[in-house]
């Protein structure tokens, strides 16, 4: 690193300091953390939030108003529901139930939840369109576990999916136990 002063006509007339580190070194400790960004773990956390928030919108400007519960809401806005999937064939649900959530709290925990282990997963696979389908894939084999064995309640939420991250996680110990 070099320090230079200048004086009234341009010139240098100062401090030279080495460091050792130059400006190509401290470009290169930089650059490579930009690239650690878990970017699909951060836009599925985004959306989640988001979708909460259009949630808490929706809830408070009609919902609320026309004397709905927030179970209507969910209903309305994709929630797993078994009845509704078979006899009126709305397969959409497998997959935005994955995106609603109940309350703060829960919304909370799966965050936190997809945070910590996420993030990790994210890393290990190292590659954003196999991470995403493994994610979107493991969130509708969640609710199709849920279709098979439960035909009553109402779900929704991204416990699927983490679930099914975790597994990815139990499976990569296994293959890997040798390095561990």
């Amino acid at each position: 690193m070099q320090v230079l002063i200048s004086n009234s006509n341009g010139k240098g007339v100062g401090i030279k300091s080495s460091n050792s580190l130059s400006s190509k070194n401290s470009d290169s400790i930089i650059q490579p953390s930009l690239y650690k960004i878990r970017t699909v773990t951060s836009v599925i956390m985004i959306l989640n939030i988001s979708i909460y928030i259009i949630q808490l919108i929706a809830y408070y400007s009609y919902f609320e108003k026309h004397k709905n519960n927030w179970s209507c809401l969910i209903t309305t806005f994709g929630a797993f529901q078994a009845g509704k999937i078979k006899n009126h064939k709305e397969y959409y649900r497998f997959f935005t139930s994955m995106f609603l959530h109940n309350s703060m709290a829960h919304l909370g925990s799966n965050s936190i939840s997809l945070f910590f282990l996420g993030y990790q997963t994210e890393h290990e696979v190292n590659n954003k369109i196999q991470y995403l389908l493994l994610y979107l894939i493991s969130g509708i084999e969640g609710d199709f576990m849920s279709f098979l064995f439960n035909h009553i309640s109402v779900s929704v939420g991204a416990s699927g999916a983490i679930i099914g991250l975790c597994g990815n996680f139990v499976i990569f110990f296994l293959l890997n136990s040798r390095i561990f």
